[in-house]
């Protein structure tokens, strides 16, 4: 098993939410989210819009993520037809888009109020 580096080490967090995770809270009974536009504000890797896509088919993206170097994970992952992906390091706008009816993310640690209060 190899060992994950901590953010000190890496220069940046990055804590990936596992696909079970995603399909657990999809799939609760204590949640009715709806079908719609979603936002993923710090997409990384795209890990929750793909979990999301294998149980919903209802759910299209606004994707943001603020550390480019995830680019190429999101662009196989982002649907150029369906989701709208939005430009790197820009989360708080300000954009010209309606708002999304769902919004759902695993932010930095070290950032987290700053996307839940945004």
């Amino acid at each position: 098993m190899s060992e994950q580096k901590s953010s000190e080490e890496t220069g940046f967090e990055f804590f990936p939410t596992e696909r079970e995770v995603v399909h657990a809270l999809l799939e609760s009974e204590l949640l009715e989210l709806p079908g719609g536009v979603w936002l993923e504000p710090c997409a990384g890797t795209g890990r929750i819009i793909e979990a999301t896509r294998q149980v919903r088919d209802d759910v299209s993206f606004f994707v943001a993520e603020l550390d480019q170097r995830f680019a190429p994970y999101l662009e196989a992952v982002v649907d150029q037809e369906l989701d709208h992906q939005l430009p790197y390091e820009s989360f708080l706008g300000p954009w010209n888009l309606p708002k999304a009816d769902v919004a759902i993310f695993n932010p930095p640690f070290s950032l987290t109020m700053e996307f839940v209060l945004a």
